[in-house]
Protein backbone atom coordinates (compact mmCIF):
# COMPACT_ATOMS: atom_id res chain seq x y z
CA UNK A 1 0.00 0.00 0.00
CA UNK A 2 2.82 2.43 0.77
CA UNK A 3 4.33 1.99 -2.71
CA UNK A 4 0.94 2.79 -4.32
CA UNK A 5 0.57 5.91 -2.13
CA UNK A 6 4.07 7.08 -3.05
CA UNK A 7 3.45 6.58 -6.77
CA UNK A 8 0.14 8.41 -6.49
CA UNK A 9 1.80 11.31 -4.68
CA UNK A 10 4.57 11.51 -7.32
CA UNK A 11 1.99 11.49 -10.13
CA UNK A 12 -0.03 14.25 -8.45
CA UNK A 13 3.10 16.37 -7.93
CA UNK A 14 4.14 15.90 -11.58
CA UNK A 15 0.72 16.99 -12.82
CA UNK A 16 0.75 19.98 -10.46
CA UNK A 17 4.22 21.07 -11.67
CA UNK A 18 3.14 20.79 -15.32
CA UNK A 19 -0.04 22.76 -14.62
CA UNK A 20 1.79 25.53 -12.76
CA UNK A 21 4.50 25.90 -15.40
CA UNK A 22 1.87 26.09 -18.16
CA UNK A 23 -0.11 28.62 -16.14
CA UNK A 24 2.96 30.85 -15.68
CA UNK A 25 3.65 30.81 -19.43
CA UNK A 26 0.01 31.69 -20.14
CA UNK A 27 0.14 34.58 -17.66
CA UNK A 28 3.29 35.96 -19.34
CA UNK A 29 1.63 35.89 -22.76
CA UNK A 30 -1.54 37.42 -21.34
CA UNK A 31 0.51 40.18 -19.72
CA UNK A 32 2.15 41.16 -23.06
CA UNK A 33 -1.31 41.08 -24.61
CA UNK A 34 -2.10 44.19 -22.56
CA UNK A 35 0.17 46.25 -24.83
CA UNK A 36 0.10 44.40 -28.16
CA UNK A 37 -1.93 46.15 -30.86
CA UNK A 38 -2.48 49.60 -32.30
CA UNK A 39 -2.77 52.60 -29.98
CA UNK A 40 -3.93 56.18 -30.53
CA UNK A 41 -1.61 58.43 -28.53
CA UNK A 42 -2.31 62.04 -27.55
CA UNK A 43 0.66 64.12 -26.39
CA UNK A 44 0.15 67.42 -24.57
CA UNK A 45 3.25 69.45 -25.41
CA UNK A 46 2.63 72.37 -23.08
CA UNK A 47 -0.77 73.19 -24.57
CA UNK A 48 0.00 72.00 -28.10
CA UNK A 49 -1.45 68.60 -28.87
CA UNK A 50 0.17 65.98 -31.08
CA UNK A 51 -1.57 62.83 -32.26
CA UNK A 52 0.40 59.66 -32.81
CA UNK A 53 -0.29 56.08 -33.78
CA UNK A 54 1.75 53.44 -31.97
CA UNK A 55 1.88 49.79 -32.99
CA UNK A 56 3.29 47.13 -30.68
CA UNK A 57 3.81 43.50 -31.72
CA UNK A 58 5.36 40.41 -30.19
CA UNK A 59 7.58 37.88 -31.91
CA UNK A 60 9.33 35.07 -30.10
CA UNK A 61 8.38 36.57 -26.75
CA UNK A 62 10.06 39.88 -27.59
CA UNK A 63 8.17 43.15 -28.07
CA UNK A 64 8.76 45.42 -31.06
CA UNK A 65 6.99 48.54 -32.24
CA UNK A 66 6.82 51.72 -34.24
CA UNK A 67 5.18 55.12 -34.05
CA UNK A 68 3.88 57.62 -36.62
CA UNK A 69 2.75 61.22 -36.22
CA UNK A 70 -0.67 61.72 -37.83
CA UNK A 71 0.16 64.89 -39.77
CA UNK A 72 3.25 63.23 -41.32
CA UNK A 73 6.05 64.76 -39.25
CA UNK A 74 7.46 61.20 -38.94
CA UNK A 75 6.32 57.74 -40.00
CA UNK A 76 7.04 54.26 -38.64
CA UNK A 77 9.81 55.40 -36.30
CA UNK A 78 11.06 52.30 -34.45
CA UNK A 79 10.59 51.91 -30.72
CA UNK A 80 13.76 50.67 -29.02
CA UNK A 81 14.59 49.25 -25.59
CA UNK A 82 10.95 48.24 -25.06
CA UNK A 83 10.24 46.92 -21.57
CA UNK A 84 6.94 45.80 -20.10
CA UNK A 85 6.61 44.36 -16.60
CA UNK A 86 2.87 43.67 -16.72
CA UNK A 87 1.94 47.14 -15.42
CA UNK A 88 4.42 49.64 -16.88
CA UNK A 89 5.60 50.10 -20.45
CA UNK A 90 8.76 52.01 -21.32
CA UNK A 91 10.67 52.53 -24.55
CA UNK A 92 12.87 54.96 -26.43
CA UNK A 93 12.26 56.64 -29.77
CA UNK A 94 14.18 59.18 -31.86
CA UNK A 95 11.95 61.44 -33.98
CA UNK A 96 11.68 64.90 -35.52
CA UNK A 97 10.38 67.25 -32.86
CA UNK A 98 8.94 70.79 -32.89
CA UNK A 99 9.79 73.61 -32.86
CA UNK A 100 12.98 73.03 -34.93
CA UNK A 101 12.02 69.72 -36.59
CA UNK A 102 15.34 68.15 -35.62
CA UNK A 103 15.49 64.54 -34.50
CA UNK A 104 15.70 64.13 -30.75
CA UNK A 105 15.82 61.02 -28.56
CA UNK A 106 12.82 60.56 -26.25
CA UNK A 107 12.14 58.22 -23.38
CA UNK A 108 8.54 57.15 -22.84
CA UNK A 109 6.98 55.69 -19.73
CA UNK A 110 3.34 54.57 -19.40
CA UNK A 111 1.22 52.96 -16.72
CA UNK A 112 -0.88 50.38 -18.54
CA UNK A 113 -4.55 49.81 -17.76
CA UNK A 114 -7.33 48.01 -19.57
CA UNK A 115 -7.10 49.38 -23.14
CA UNK A 116 -5.65 52.67 -21.81
CA UNK A 117 -2.22 54.02 -20.93
CA UNK A 118 -1.20 57.19 -19.13
CA UNK A 119 2.33 58.50 -18.98
CA UNK A 120 4.87 60.85 -20.46
CA UNK A 121 7.61 61.43 -23.00
CA UNK A 122 10.79 63.17 -21.89
CA UNK A 123 14.18 64.27 -23.15
CA UNK A 124 17.03 66.40 -21.87
CA UNK A 125 16.31 69.41 -24.12
CA UNK A 126 12.54 69.75 -23.86
CA UNK A 127 11.78 68.14 -20.50
CA UNK A 128 8.67 66.06 -19.90
CA UNK A 129 5.29 66.18 -21.62
CA UNK A 130 2.20 64.21 -20.63
CA UNK A 131 0.63 61.61 -22.90
CA UNK A 132 -2.25 59.17 -22.92
CA UNK A 133 -3.09 56.30 -25.23
CA UNK A 134 -6.18 54.25 -26.01
CA UNK A 135 -6.24 50.95 -27.82
CA UNK A 136 -7.63 51.24 -31.34
CA UNK A 137 -10.39 48.61 -31.52
CA UNK A 138 -10.91 48.44 -35.28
Amino acid sequence: MKRFERLTLIAILAVLILFLSGSAAAQEKKSNGKVIGEWKVEVNGNGQYYYLTMTIAESGGKLSGSMSEQSGMFKDAPLTNIEFDGQNLSFEITVATPPDGLEKPWTASFAVGEDKMDGSFSNDQVGSVSASATRDKK
